[in-house]
């Protein structure tokens, strides 16, 4: 007998792994874990008001009574545990419009997420992707299946930096929003080579992978910015410990950076 808790539906999903989680809390002691609890779940809420207000401004002549965006909170999920944030949004039956309006919105709320949790001195590292997914919620246990989801985490437990990235299907998806509605694509995504762990053979490798551009309202963005200083403040925030692992990361991250701001100074000219 199938279970009436259990909902299957086709979704968005992202999953945000805090770089250096374990080594932070290891630091703290119980109300200092417990303020950086309470600071990444108010992240998680200002995540979805952000990216409502950025939405509303791009399309307020598009969508102008905010209904879409609505309907598209109310199906949205947010969960934390142990060192993973994760959003799903239920777009089951949605029309190609509704489906343009959940990809930028999802896309948003991820830049929204990694910008406001770098500056907090919580980098993350996330994936975006697409496809069906189990959830299970009854009081206070909650359960999530399903392959988009096993691609999520292992995605960005991969990642060897700090952004997040869009898996091949979503980009896939995406771009067939882009050309069934016309309206002009918001221009945040990049192809970039990227740092990833090959677990097979116990090594780091470069892959091109589509990554979101998070940089805005950033001090990144400035004429005078020390990159290597902001990136490393917020690695070793909150008493984070840094070995050669970090330092690796903190590299990468650069590189990634750098070639964010290289993109905006072309796109600028």
């Amino acid at each position: 007998m199938r279970d009436a808790r259990i909902q299957t539906s086709e979704t968005l999903i992202g999953t945000f792994d805090i770089l250096g989680a374990r080594s932070m809390f290891e630091a703290t002691d119980a109300n200092g874990a417990e303020s950086v609890v309470s600071l990444i779940i108010r992240t998680m809420s200002d995540s979805i008001d952000g990216t409502i207000q950025k939405l509303q401004s791009l399309y307020k002549e598009v969508q102008p009574d905010g209904g879409r965006l609505k309907d598209l909170v109310e199906r949205t999920s947010s969960y934390f545990y142990a060192d993973t944030i994760v959003f799903i949004c239920d777009i089951s039956e949605f029309d190609p419009i509704m489906m343009r309006f959940a990809c930028e919105y999802f896309q948003f709320i991820a830049i929204e997420i990694t910008r406001r949790m770098f500056a907090f001195g919580l980098p993350v590292r996330g994936c975006l992707s697409h496809g069906t997914t189990a959830r299970y919620k009854d009081h206070n246990k909650i359960v999530l299946s399903g392959k988009a989801y096993a691609e999520t985490i292992k995605t960005s437990d991969n990642l060897e930096f700090s952004g997040t990235v869009l898996t091949e299907k979503l980009c896939e998806v995406i771009q067939e929003c882009v050309n069934a509605v016309k309206i002009p694509p918001l221009q945040y995504r990049l192809r970039l080579p990227c740092a990833v762990k090959d677990r097979k053979n116990k090594t780091h490798v470069t892959n091109d992978m589509w990554c979101l551009d998070w940089i805005e309202d950033t001090d990144f963005v400035g004429e005078r910015t020390d990159v290597r200083q902001l990136i490393f403040d917020s690695f070793t925030k909150h008493g984070k410990k840094v070995g050669d692992s970090v330092i690796g990361k903190i590299d990468n991250t650069e590189t990634i950076i750098r070639m964010l701001i290289a993109h905006r100074k072309a796109e600028a000219q």
